[in-house]
C-alpha cells in the first residue's frame, strides 16, 4: 500500500486476501478481494485494518466457526437488504465445513471467526462421542430437547452441529472370559436389552467382548469370576430377593452354595455377596466328622441343634450354617493291649459282643443311661457316635516283678496294690497317686536309689541299709539290698541326723539308716587340769548290731531319730572328762591311750576293750582317732608356731641356695644357646631374603609372559568365535533358504494336486452328469415307446414311404436329391435313403 499527503491510498490485494470498504456517502461496506490493486476514494474507509486479511482456508476434514454469520439466497449469494447491506444473524453461529467451503472464502462485515480450522472428530469403532443438546432441534423425525444427552456411535466422522456440546469420549470396556463389568445407571432410562433401570441401579454385563456404556449408565468396576473346581465351592448370601443366573429364586438373607456341578467359574451378581471360600472336605477311611446343624435337603433348611457322624471314606463341602465339631477326627485304632472309656451323654443301645459261659462271643444288646461307663476293647477301629462321648484311650499297663501300680475303684473308693502282672484298667477303675509328706516327697525325689512313678509307688533299700514303714495294721522294717512296694495305708519313718563338724542338729534328713560301718568326725573343746584349753577332732566308727530276723531287735535301730547327735554327744562328755583329770604334759604325752580308755573303758584285767554298745539303739562304736590336737591358748600356739617356723626356715634356705645355683647354671647355659640361635636364624634370614627376590624376579617375568599369551589367547579366541558366528549364520542362512525353497516347493506341488485333483473331480462329474442325461434319455425313450405300442410304431414306419411315393407319383419323378452344390453325393447308397427306400410293388 502507497498513500502520498493530498493524494488517494492505493491497496496492494493479493489473491485469497481481501479488505473491508465502507462508503461514507451510503454507510454501507462492501468486501474487495484480490488479486487486485485498490484505490481508495476519499469517501471510502478502510474498516479491516491496515492490511488485507486471508482469507479462511478449510483443509479436508477441517471445520471452522463463523460468529454472526450472513444470510445467502437461494442461489448461495450473500443476501442484502434494501439499504444494499449485508444481512446479519446477530448472535448466532455457523459451522463451515470444507464439503462447502472447499474454496478460501473471505469474512463479510460483522463476521467473526471465533474457532480456527479444526479437523473433524473420527469416532473409532467401540467408541462413541457423550453429546448434550444445547437448545431444541429436529434430527430427522426425532425432537430433541435441550439437555438431552445421547450418544454418537462409531465408526464414523462427528459434523458438529450449533445445537450441540461435546461433553467428553467414551471407550468400550473389553469383557473377558469369566468376567463381567457393573454398571450403575445414573438416571432412570432404559438399557441396550431393553430393561427399564431406575436411577443408582447396579447390574453386570456378562456377555464377553466389547460392551459401550449408554449415555446415563456408569462404569463402576470389572468383577472376576470366581473359578471353582471339584475340590472349591463358593458360600453366598442373597442380599434381597432376585432370581439368580441360574433360574433359582433366591430369598432375602438366604444362603446358599455354588459348587463345580453348576458352574466351572461364578460371577458374583449384584445381589450376591460372597460370604468365603469352602474348601472341599475330604474324610479318609480312617477318619470321621461330627456337622453341627446338618442341612437337610428335603426340606432344604438347616436343622438347627442336630448332629450327623459322617464316616470316610467320603468328600463333602460344607453347607451354610454348617460347621464341624471339633474338626475331622481319626478314628480310633485298637491293639490287644488297647481300649477305650466310653461315657454315654444320652439314652443309648448298642449291640455288643459278649464273653458266653461256653468261651464265645454272642451278639447282645446293651441299654446305657446318660453316663454310664463302659469300655470298648481291641483289636478293632472304632469311630464313636454322637451320643457317646470318649473319656480316654487305656492301654495295658505292663508291669515287671518289681514294679506296682495303685489302682482305685471309682464306685466305693478302695485303693488297691497290683503287683508283677500286665494289667488293663476296668470301666470303674482309675490309677491312684499316692501323695507322701512335702518333707518326705522332696527326700524321695532328691535321692538316687529310690525308683518311683507317679502311679506307682516302689522304693529302694541300699546295701547295708535299712528302712522303716509305718501303716495302721502293722510296721515293716527292710533290710538291703532289697525292692519292696509301699502300700496304700503305708508311710516312711522320716530321720533327722545331725551334720557337719562340729555337729550340728538336723542338718541330714534321711529315710535309710545306714547299718555300717560307718564314721562320723566331731570337733570338741576340753580343758586339763592345768587350765590348757584344746581343740579336739575326732572320727568314731560305728556300726549297728541288730538281728534281722528279731523285729524287736531291729526296731531299736529307729528308736533314736538322731543317733548320730546322741553318738557324738555322748563321746564328747566321756573325752572332756578324762582330759579334765590330767595336766597338759601328760596329755600330750598319752593323749591316745586317755581317750580310747574314756570311750571304751578297761575289763577285768584293765586292758582297754575294742568296742562300746549303746544299748538304746543297739549301736556300736568300735574305733576311734585322734586327727588334730590344737591348743585354743594364743602363747602357747604362737611358741610352737615359732619353733616349727625356724626349722621351716632353715630348710627353706638351704633349698634355696640350691636352687639359685642350679638357676645361674641353667641360665649361663641357655644365654650362650640363645646367643647360638640368633646367630644361626640371621644366616637363614639372609638366605630367604636371597631366595625372594629370585622369587620375586621370577614372579614378575612370568607375570609378564603369562599377560602377553592371554592377550594372543584373547585375540586368537575371539577370530575363533567370530568366525564360528559367520559360519553358523551362514549355515542358519542357507538353511532358512532351503527351508524358504522347500516351503514353496511343497506349496506349488500342492497347489498342483489340487489343480489335478480339482480337474479330476470336474471330469468325474461330467461323466456323471452324461451318463446320468444317457440313462434319463434312454428311459424317456422306452417310456415313449412304451406309450406309443408297436402297433404305432409300425404306423408310424409306413406312413413315410407310402405318402412319398404318392407325392413323387403326382409329380411324375421316380426320386429326388436336393443338393447345394458344394457336397458330393453317393449315388450308389444314397439313393435308397433320399427318397425313402423302395416304392411299394
Amino acid at each position: 500500500m502507497s498513500q502520498a499527503k493530498g493524494q488517494t491510498s492505493t491497496f496492494k490485494i493479493l489473491p485469497y486476501h481481501f479488505i473491508h470498504v465502507l462508503d461514507c456517502n451510503t454507510n454501507v461496506t462492501r468486501v474487495e478481494v484480490g488479486p487486485q490493486t485498490f484505490i481508495r476514494q476519499d469517501h471510502e474507509q478502510v474498516t479491516s485494518g491496515q492490511q488485507p486479511q486471508k482469507m479462511i482456508v478449510l483443509p479436508k476434514q477441517h471445520y471452522c466457526i463463523i460468529e454472526n454469520p450472513i444470510v445467502k439466497d437461494k442461489d448461495g449469494q450473500p443476501a442484502k437488504d434494501r439499504y444494499c447491506q449485508f444481512v446479519v444473524l446477530h448472535g448466532e453461529r455457523e459451522i463451515r465445513f470444507f464439503d462447502k467451503y472447499s474454496t478460501p472464502f473471505p469474512l463479510y462485515p460483522k463476521e467473526n471467526l471465533i474457532q480456527q480450522p479444526t479437523k473433524l472428530t473420527v469416532v473409532k469403532e467401540g467408541s462413541a462421542l457423550k453429546i448434550e443438546a444445547q437448545r431444541n432441534f429436529k434430527r430427522g423425525e426425532n425432537e430433541i430437547l435441550a439437555g438431552d444427552q445421547y450418544l454418537f456411535k462409531g465408526p464414523a466422522t462427528y459434523y458438529p452441529r450449533i445445537e450441540e456440546k461435546i461433553l467428553g469420549q467414551i471407550d468400550s470396556i473389553l469383557i473377558k472370559e469369566n468376567q463381567a463389568i457393573l454398571i450403575r445407571a445414573k438416571q432412570e432410562e432404559t438399557d441396550s436389552n431393553g430393561v427399564v433401570r431406575k436411577s443408582g441401579e447396579q447390574w453386570l454385563i456378562r456377555t464377553p467382548g466389547y460392551y459401550l456404556p449408554q449415555v446415563y449408565e456408569e462404569f463402576v468396576k470389572i468383577i472376576d469370576a470366581e473359578i471353582l473346581d471339584n475340590r472349591k465351592a463358593l458360600h453366598l448370601k442373597a442380599i434381597q430377593t432376585f432370581k439368580d443366573v441360574y433360574s433359582v429364586e433366591r430369598k432375602a438373607g438366604e444362603e446358599y452354595l455354588i459348587t463345580s456341578e453348576q458352574t466351572s467359574a461364578h460371577i458374583v451378581d449384584v445381589f450376591e455377596e460372597l460370604v468365603t471360600v469352602i474348601n472341599l472336605t475330604v474324610l479318609d477311611p480312617r477318619q470321621y466328622c461330627i456337622i453341627e446343624n446338618p442341612f437337610d435337603f428335603e426340606t432344604q433348611r438347616n436343622k438347627f441343634g442336630s448332629k450327623v457322624l459322617v464316616e470316610g471314606p467320603r468328600s463333602f463341602f460344607l453347607r451354610p450354617n454348617e460347621s464341624l465339631q471339633y474338626g475331622i477326627q481319626d478314628s480310633y485304632i485298637l491293639s490287644e493291649d488297647q481300649a477305650l472309656l466310653l461315657r454315654a451323654k444320652e439314652k443309648c443301645k448298642f449291640t455288643e459282643k459278649k464273653l458266653a459261659k461256653n468261651n464265645q462271643f454272642e451278639e447282645v444288646e446293651v441299654e446305657y443311661e446318660p453316663g454310664n461307663k463302659w469300655m470298648i476293647h481291641g483289636p478293632c477301629i472304632y469311630t464313636p457316635p454322637i451320643v457317646v462321648e470318649v473319656i480316654e484311650k487305656r492301654e495295658r499297663i505292663p508291669l515287671d516283678k518289681n514294679e506296682g501300680v495303685y489302682v482305685r475303684d471309682t464306685r466305693t473308693g478302695q485303693v488297691r496294690t497290683v503287683f508283677g502282672e500286665s494289667y488293663m484298667l476296668k470301666s470303674h477303675e482309675e490309677l491312684w497317686s499316692m501323695e507322701l509328706p512335702n518333707n518326705v516327697d522332696i527326700i524321695v525325689v532328691i535321692s538316687i536309689f529310690p525308683y518311683r512313678w507317679k502311679e506307682r509307688q516302689m522304693e529302694g533299700c541300699q546295701l547295708q541299709s535299712s528302712l522303716q514303714y509305718l501303716s495302721t495294721k502293722k510296721t515293716r522294717i527292710v533290710f538291703g539290698p532289697a525292692l519292696v512296694c509301699l502300700e496304700p495305708d503305708e508311710v516312711f519313718t522320716q530321720l533327722s541326723l545331725s551334720g557337719k563338724t562340729p555337729k550340728t542338729p538336723g542338718v541330714v534328713n534321711t529315710l535309710h539308716v545306714m547299718m555300717g560301718p560307718e564314721f562320723s568326725t566331731d570337733e570338741i573343746t576340753v580343758e586339763t587340769s592345768d587350765h590348757a584349753v584344746l581343740k579336739l577332732l575326732l572320727a568314731y566308727n560305728w556300726r549297728f548290731k541288730v538281728d534281722e530276723n528279731n523285729i524287736e531287735s531291729a526296731s531299736k535301730i529307729f528308736a533314736v531319730k538322731d543317733f548320730i547327735g546322741d553318738l557324738c554327744n555322748q563321746m564328747a562328755s566321756k573325752v572332756r572328762a578324762a582330759v579334765a583329770s590330767v595336766v597338759f604334759d601328760k596329755f600330750h604325752k598319752t593323749s591316745a591311750k586317755l581317750i580310747r580308755t574314756a570311750i571304751f573303758g578297761t575289763d577285768e584285767n584293765g586292758k582297754i576293750r575294742k568296742e562300746y554298745l549303746m544299748v538304746k539303739n543297739n549301736l556300736v562304736i568300735t574305733n576311734v582317732d585322734i586327727k588334730t590336737v590344737e591348743p585354743v591358748d594364743n602363747q602357747t600356739r604362737q611358741s610352737l608356731q615359732r619353733s616349727v617356723s625356724l626349722a621351716i626356715e632353715i630348710s627353706t634356705k638351704k633349698q634355696e641356695q640350691a636352687a639359685q645355683h642350679v638357676a645361674e647354671q641353667q641360665e649361663q647355659q641357655a644365654q650362650g644357646e640363645l646367643d647360638q640361635l640368633r646367630i644361626e636364624d640371621d644366616l637363614k634370614a639372609e638366605a630367604a631374603k636371597q631366595k625372594l627376590l629370585e622369587m620375586e624376579n621370577k614372579s614378575q617375568e612370568v607375570t609378564q609372559q603369562g599377560s602377553a599369551i592371554a592377550d594372543a589367547e584373547a585375540i586368537a579366541k575371539a577370530e575363533q568365535i567370530k568366525a564360528q558366528k559367520e559360519y553358523e549364520l551362514a549355515q542358519l542362512r542357507a538353511r532358512a533358504n532351503k527351508i524358504e525353497k522347500e516351503a514353496a516347493l511343497k506349496q506349488k506341488q500342492k497347489e498342483q494336486d489340487q489343480n489335478i485333483k480339482y480337474e479330476q473331480e470336474k471330469a468325474e462329474l461330467e461323466i456323471r452328469r452324461a451318463k446320468e442325461l444317457a440313462t434319463i434319455e434312454s428311459n424317456k425313450f422306452e417310456q415313449i415307446i412304451e406309450a406309443l405300442g408297436q402297433d404305432t410304431l409300425i404306423a408310424m414306419a409306413n406312413a413315410g414311404p407310402e405318402m412319398q411315393a404318392e407325392l413323387l407319383k403326382g409329380l411324375g419323378l421316380q426320386g429326388y436329391i436336393f443338393t447345394d452344390g458344394n457336397n458330393p453325393i453317393n449315388l450308389f447308397n444314397g439313393a435308397q435313403q433320399l427318397i425313402g427306400g423302395a416304392l411299394p410293388q
